[in-house]
């Protein structure tokens, strides 16, 4: 990552525009390679070093009773139950702990990985949970390099210093590599990495930065296809830089998207196979939507009407099959926004708030890791006025797409429900600007207590 991305880099930082922060910031004894390393190494000892001191592995292997989903679905639950149906030979299926056959509810990429962990270290053991808990950290621990890249790129080399060691030691950003077995923290690290490989597009000729672009957007999309919320905008915003320099930007852009659509295709031509029907990479959105909106909601996804909650709506579930289950609610959710327009904005609205201040979502109640609402503020609200000033007062281009990707990645959940680990994905480029709008504020703290010193010597002086 660093050898291949840093010199297109380089490239064309010599162009950034002056930000608040001088240029005496800019020189550092230490090389980014080893700032770096030191960094992903901190940051996976730190997480590794949680799980197996607070036993997070625990929450995984525990014995679930009281529920329809089988006895181990809280091993990684939907992630779980299908991984586990395919280390048994069963296929892509079963995603709510018990047998009912073929499945599109989850994108493949990573129950396929934990699939993998089970067929060497065992279904649903403790030694599976460790390993799995253990890959999340180092998907965590490697965001470093994206994170550094990209503060570096957008603002200045201590921006990216400082946000690059709060990835890492901040404990705000390692309850999900070491509690949830998740595509959380490897959406992070990809959505991160897209970002850095939009800028290297920014200037870079020949085909291989839009394959590179391509790919990573292909692995993201059977990853978590929340992340192509944010493709098409991205792109536009690449076309726009790539055309105001001057340079071609139809042909490359064409060539990534073909590139993401050529990875992502056997993948649909395996939900049309099995499931029967032409399907994106999930087919339960409709079902999701429902549980957000229906008339007397609370808008954040009572969890009382899933099937892993709810033994009828488990047994209609295998009633009806996935896709007439998933169309049922669909219907449902449809005819509620019909008939209560005004209920859903109000609905809407509200997930949106609590998307960012996290006032009136449903926490999960772990030993070791429950956050009072306020703390998800700590990060919304720096973030909101770091964007303010880096492209209202500086017109920094290259935040606008920080700013692009924070504002519409959540778009989903906003019309579906939000909940704590949803964030997780942008929490990198949150941090990037609000540790800007640290620095900046220093600077000018620093800057005023400097000019104040001169005066007072200028009157003693005097």
């Amino acid at each position: 990552m660093i050898e291949t991305i840093s010199p297109s880099l380089t490239l064309v930082e010599n162009s950034s525009p002056k930000l608040i922060s001088s240029e005496t910031h800019q020189g550092n004894s230490v090389s980014p390679r080893s700032a770096i390393t030191k960094m992903v190494v901190v940051a996976l000892l730190l997480r590794i070093l949680i799980i197996l001191c607070f036993h997070t592995y625990e929450l995984q292997t525990r014995v679930v009773t009281d529920q329809p989903s089988g006895t181990h679905f809280a091993f990684g639950f939907e992630t779980g139950s299908i991984a586990g149906s395919i280390a048994r030979g069963e296929g892509f299926s079963s995603p709510f702990g018990v047998s009912t056959g073929a499945t599109a509810w989850i994108a493949p990429v990573y129950p396929l990985m934990c699939a993998a962990i089970f067929k060497v270290f065992g279904i649903y053991t403790t030694a599976s949970a460790i390993v799995i808990l253990s890959l999340n950290s180092i998907f965590a621990a490697l965001t470093c390099i994206p994170i550094y890249w990209i503060g570096k790129y957008v603002f200045n080399p201590r921006v990216a210093t400082l946000s690059g060691w709060m990835w890492a030691v901040c404990v705000f950003f390692m309850r999900w590599p070491t509690t949830w077995i998740w595509e959380v923290s490897l959406s992070a690290l990809l959505l991160s990495t897209l970002i850095l490989l939009t800028f290297s597009a920014m200037t870079q000729e020949g085909r291989i930065g839009s394959i590179k672009l391509g790919g990573v957007w292909g692995l993201a999309a059977i990853t978590n296809p929340s992340l192509l919320g944010v493709l098409p905008f991205s792109l536009c915003w690449l076309a726009v830089q790539r055309h105001r320099a001057s340079r071609d930007w139809l042909k490359p852009i064409l060539l990534t998207v073909a590139v993401t659509f050529a990875i992502t295709t056997p993948w649909l031509v395996r939900n049309w196979i099995v499931m029967g029907k032409p399907l994106f990479i999930r087919d339960n959105f409709g079902f999701e939507f429902y549980l957000g909106n229906y008339h007397g909601s609370n808008g954040l996804g009572f969890m009382g009407k899933h099937p892993t909650k709810n033994n009828n709506q488990l047994q209609l579930y295998s009633q009806l099959g996935e896709l007439g289950y998933v169309k049922h609610f669909q219907h449902e959710a449809l005819n509620f926004v019909k008939h209560y327009p005004e209920e859903f904005s109000i609905l809407t609205l509200k997930r949106i708030v609590s998307f960012w201040d996290g006032g009136e979502i449903n926490y999960e109640s772990y030993v070791y890791w429950r956050w009072k609402s306020w703390k998800m503020l700590v990060l919304a609200v720096p973030t909101a006025f770091g964007l303010l000033l880096a492209i209202g007062r500086n017109r920094n281009i290259r935040a606008g797409l920080l700013g692009l990707v924070v504002l519409l990645y959540p778009l989903p959940y906003y019309l579906a429900y939000p909940q704590e680990r949803y964030r997780h994905a942008v929490e990198p480029e949150m941090l990037i600007v609000s540790c800007f709008l640290a620095c900046a504020l220093w600077d000018h703290i620093s800057r005023g207590v400097t000019v104040n010193r001169l005066d007072e010597s200028d009157q003693e002086f005097a």
